[in-house]
């Protein structure tokens, strides 16, 4: 992680991508103990947590996942039970996903790995 201070606030950064299998949204277990000492850490601070997903342009569409954005979404909502699992209170997470369309203004890539992926900012509140 990257702690970042901007004014009055802190924010800490995953600096590391949380990476994704194409068409899935499951964790990996290696990144089960990060999310339980993150969570360990965060518990006596009062934060706000942003879980953004984001999925490659190879399309998808299935019963479980109509398109990129749930895809991603479901990515971010994954991390946010597992923090729930270790005693973060729900109310302070806010899932966003982007889907496919952060990356357009970049060209492609050749690492496809890198663009399925969540990352967490987390903002220390004054």
């Amino acid at each position: 992680v990257e702690i970042v201070g901007t004014g009055t606030c802190l924010r800490l950064e995953t600096t590391l991508p949380i990476l994704f299998p194409t068409g899935s949204a499951k964790i990996a277990g290696e990144y089960k103990s990060f999310f339980q000492r993150l969570a360990e850490f965060l518990k006596p601070y009062d934060v706000k947590v942003l879980v953004n997903g984001y999925a490659d342009k190879v399309p998808i569409k299935n019963k479980k996942y109509p398109s990129n954005f749930e895809l991603g979404a479901t990515r971010a909502a994954n991390i946010v039970h597992e923090f729930v699992s270790h005693g973060l209170k729900p109310s302070i997470f806010r899932i966003e996903s982007t889907g496919k369309y952060r990356f357009t203004a970049k060209p492609p890539s050749k690492q496809k790995a890198l663009e399925r992926r969540a990352e967490v900012t987390v903002i220390f509140s004054g």
